[in-house]
């Protein structure tokens, strides 16, 4: 934890504008209501400085659950994995973290965190390259009419970022 005294001159030294601006982008990093400028915790304040200050990495959100088989009666399972880390790890870089979640029973499975303002482009990504049969999230979107217009947004989205992967649909 950064000492107190300089997030505290930092603090100090913003003007009341600036920091109910800070305040508002708090909800961007999960940090629950909105507090207002004279109720903001020392923690709080020690996290928003910090992100200002780039001293800490954006937190990733939880995206997907990816499912490639259990390798049993799909010899490709791993095969099809190893590809899938490598392809979005080559999109989205330093945007995304991936959790093994291989089971010896579920198979090989990869959970996916991304940053928040990457996630219309990750799901409209998995559609333009075929990995909407193995992203869990996306399986239970198409499939409940409620989110029918949030599946349609991403794949309108994946036809205007990729286009040459729809050339034939």
């Amino acid at each position: 934890m950064i000492q107190t005294e300089i997030v505290n001159k930092w603090w100090d030294g913003l003007t009341h504008e600036q920091k109910c601006l800070y305040i508002k982008e708090m909800d961007r990093f999960n940090w629950g209501d909105v507090v207002s400028v004279s109720a903001i915790t020392k923690y709080q304040k020690n996290e928003l400085y910090q992100q200002v200050h780039q001293l800490k990495p954006p937190r990733m959100k939880y995206q997907d659950l990816l499912y490639f088989g259990n390798g049993m009666w799909d010899e490709d399972s791993k095969e099809h994995e190893s590809e899938f880390i490598k392809e979005i790890n080559e999109r989205f870089q330093s945007s995304v973290k991936l959790k093994n979640a291989y089971d010896s029973i579920k198979g090989y499975r990869q959970e996916v965190y991304i940053l928040e303002k990457e996630s219309d482009n990750y799901y409209a990504w998995i559609i333009a390259n075929g990995w909407i049969e193995a992203s869990l999230t996306l399986q239970l979107i198409s499939r409940t009419p409620e989110k029918n217009d949030e599946f349609l947004k991403y794949i309108n989205l994946a036809k205007q970022q990729y286009p040459n992967n729809f050339k034939n649909t």
